[in-house]
């Protein structure tokens, strides 16, 4: 008797496999807080050059800020210029804040990059990696690499030594190098340790559905396939959320990276897998590389809109939902069973 006339008989979808894919929904949920985490780790708010001190009586803060910083062309003071001498403004007095008349230039004036660094707007966000010196978002390619190399490497060592024992792999090496992240005090250890936090969650997209639907009858698995995927989505629209409550980025990758430790509770409850279905779970995740490179090239840019970030990163999972129970619904009853 094969494995697919085996499960047939003891029943396709009992409370076995209700079980399976129910511990199986939290790396689903995890993943797209992990990939689409830099829309709010790498934000780089409002901001504009560090200007020189100025007296407490000094009242005019705006003048001064015109004083120091030219305007772009459609009017919109410069983020990344500071004139060389102080431009008097009409109609005002700055010399009250302590600065010689004599240092104003005649003519056009000049302007250099910002020599003292920037001051960022913190109203929305209090921390980003953009605001702390020597952290870019150059920190997300990086990541992605460690995804690539993660989801080749995933693939061979669960054919090898077992899927649940990497997925154990996977959620312990997830929730260290998330929070050596978190901890992270220079630039290098935080690029280092959110390339390897890819390579690690890079197993939970190898494993996590070959896991569920082996265990499935044909005639479910389209009904499992399009409910584990909803997880996601149902993480896209949680990120939303813990973006909006937790605006430092430390405290904010802390958050989605500690759900990891009951994760790696719940694997004593899932089943070691049959590895017949592993083959094709390469195939899979081979076929979706160049789907994901659209995806996260629209997703992680979403300021485009007119919203702000959160409402932004909310509608982006809630338009999922239709859509993929339009994907159940036009899958052929000779496909789907």
């Amino acid at each position: 008797m094969g494995f697919e006339e085996l499960l047939h008989k003891v029943g396709g979808f009992g409370p076995f496999q209700l079980r399976n894919v129910a511990l199986l929904a939290l790396p689903r949920v995890l993943l797209p807080m992990h990939f689409l985490l830099p829309i709010f780790l790498a934000a780089v708010p409002a901001h504009r050059c560090a200007l020189p001190g100025v007296s407490a009586n000094f009242s005019h803060q705006d003048e001064w800020v015109e004083a120091h910083l030219p305007r772009e062309p459609d009017g919109r003071l410069s983020s990344c210029l500071l004139f060389t001498h102080l431009q008097a403004l009409p109609n005002t007095t700055l010399w009250g804040g302590g600065q010689s008349p004599g240092e104003q230039l005649e003519g056009e004036p000049s302007t250099v990059p910002c020599p003292q660094g920037w001051e960022y707007d913190h109203s929305e966000f209090s921390s980003t990696i953009a605001t702390e010196k020597g952290l870019n978002r150059a920190t997300s390619t990086f990541f992605f690499a460690g995804v690539l190399v993660g989801a080749v490497a995933f693939g061979y060592l669960s054919d090898r030594f077992g899927r649940r024992r990497l997925l154990l792999v996977a959620y312990v090496s997830s929730l260290v190098l998330g929070l050596a992240s978190a901890a992270s005090v220079s630039y290098t250890m935080f690029a280092i340790t959110r390339t390897l936090t890819g390579t690690a969650l890079a197993g939970f997209t190898i494993i996590v559905m070959p896991l569920e639907l082996e265990w499935l009858d044909v005639g479910h698995r389209t009904v499992a396939g399009v409910l584990s995927s909803t997880f996601w989505t149902g993480g896209v629209m949680l990120l939303a959320l813990v973006g909006y409550l937790i605006r430092d980025w430390r405290w904010l990758l802390l958050a989605v990276t500690l759900p990891c430790a009951p994760g790696i509770l719940s694997i004593w409850w899932v089943p070691e897998s049959a590895r017949w279905l592993l083959t094709q779970g390469r195939v899979e995740e081979a076929h979706r590389f160049g789907v994901n490179f659209s995806y996260y090239g629209v997703s992680l840019d979403v300021s485009g809109l007119g919203l702000n970030v959160y409402q932004t990163q909310l509608l982006f999972g809630a338009v999922e939902l239709p859509s993929k129970l339009l994907v159940y619904l036009s899958v052929p009853d000779e496909i789907a069973n």
